[in-house]
């Protein structure tokens, strides 16, 4: 009975238990089918994980960058400038620009007067540089603004509505220096022919030369300059020797030569005690064929006590068989002088006078004429600075054609500005 009882027990058992194993199997199943799905998901988790990882990488890397793109940038910006300045160059300037201008008077008896203006006259540029401790290079380009103001026998008084602007090269010369003393200049350079136009002092002194003046002091060219100061006892000798195209009549001369000739010049200064003495002669041929002289001279002296200075010089320059524009030929001559005292108040005051007579030749009709300028000059400088002048002149201007068929009578006041920087 207990064994039936057993085996009942046994068999109702397993007849209880089946079904639940069918059941837990099912389980099983859907428990691996969920493994396997999320599995699934958790690979496409890992998988924008990896690439959110390998982004997050990059942009480190990136922002481990900045500092040295930073720098880059600012060496760039640092070297920037460098591409524009000359490296041991000195660069400098000369502005001449003037605040009132004005001329008023009669041509031929008729009173005329131009308008009042302000304006600039010219703008230097000076660029030099060492090459060596003996040898340098200077450029030096000139920017002028021109707008006919100042009054001419043959022409009105008046100003041009408009102004033209040019740009040249004033100087520019290599330059250097022997053992023995002497100074060697080459390229184009403003000539020792006048002591006052060729060291260049007027300008800190007139803002306008007188008329004419410029005409016969002014002589631009190219070539090879000598130079050496000779020193002795009791004074001294500088001496300039000129081997130059010389073709002065053309302002493109100072650029190319028109004949085969050269032109030569010598100068001198001497210097003793408070005097100096100039002295200038040069010849060469001015005409294409190379076949006509030219002949330029000049003199002059400077003395100077305490504050008081006084300078003047004689120029005369000639030209053989001058093509006249009604035909025909004859001798030219552009001569004359000035006569100018200076005395220095004090730092910042200084006055002058000026007096200039001046015969140039003109060669517009069949015969040869003469225009003479007669010109005085009274005028006052305020340094700014050193080298900032405020220059405030007057000048008188008488003017006559030798045929009597041009007469000019004219005042011209000016208040300028001249800086050397």
């Amino acid at each position: 009975m207990r064994r039936k009882i057993i085996i009942s027990l046994i068999i109702t058992g397993i007849l209880f238990f089946y079904p639940l194993g069918a059941k837990a199997d099912n389980d099983m199943e859907e428990l691996k089918a969920q493994i396997k799905q999320l599995q699934a998901t958790i690979e496409v988790l890992k998988t924008k994980v990896d690439g959110l990882e390998k982004k997050q990488s990059t942009q480190s890397r990136q922002i481990e960058k900045i500092p040295e793109i930073s720098e880059s940038v600012n060496k760039l910006k640092e070297e920037k400038p460098k591409a524009f300045s000359i490296e041991g160059a000195r660069i400098g300037g000369h502005l001449k620009l003037y605040l009132f201008d004005q001329a008023q008077g009669k041509r031929n008896g008729s009173h005329q007067s131009s308008n009042t203006s302000a304006g600039i006259s010219h703008f230097y540029l000076y660029i030099d540089k060492d090459l060596t401790d003996n040898t340098s290079i200077s450029v030096q380009p000139d920017i002028t603004v021109t707008a006919s103001a100042t009054p001419a026998l043959g022409s009105d008084i008046s100003r041009a509505k408009s102004a033209s602007t040019t740009t040249s090269i004033y100087q520019a010369f290599i330059k250097t220096r022997l053992n023995n003393g002497l100074e060697i200049r080459a390229g184009v350079i403003n000539p020792y022919f006048s002591e006052e136009y060729a060291s260049e002092i007027w300008w800190d002194e007139q803002y306008h030369a007188n008329k004419g003046v410029a005409d016969i002091e002014s002589w631009h060219d190219a070539g090879i300059e000598l130079y050496k100061n000779f020193d002795f006892k009791n004074w001294s000798l500088p001496a300039y020797l000129y081997l130059l195209n010389g073709n002065v009549t053309n302002t493109n001369g100072k650029f190319v030569d028109n004949n085969n000739g050269k032109a030569v010049l010598i100068h001198f200064a001497p210097e003793i005690s408070n005097f100096r003495f100039f002295g200038s002669m040069g010849y060469g041929k001015w005409d294409d064929g190379n076949d006509y002289d030219a002949w330029h001279y000049a003199s002059g002296l400077e003395y100077k006590y305490k504050k008081f200075t006084l300078r003047s010089e004689y120029l005369y320059n000639k030209y053989e068989s001058s093509s006249l524009t009604g035909g025909g030929t004859a001798d030219t001559e552009k001569k004359g002088y000035y006569v100018k005292g200076l005395y220095r108040f004090n730092p910042k005051w200084r006055a002058y006078i000026n007096y200039s007579d001046v015969n140039l030749p003109y060669t517009g009709g069949s015969s040869l004429l003469k225009d003479t300028y007669k010109a005085a000059t009274l005028g006052l400088n305020y340094f700014f600075t050193n080298s900032s002048i405020i220059m405030g002149e007057v000048s008188r201007v008488d003017g006559d054609r030798s045929d009597g068929s041009e007469k000019l009578d004219y005042y011209r006041s000016t208040i300028g500005w001249r800086t050397t920087f």
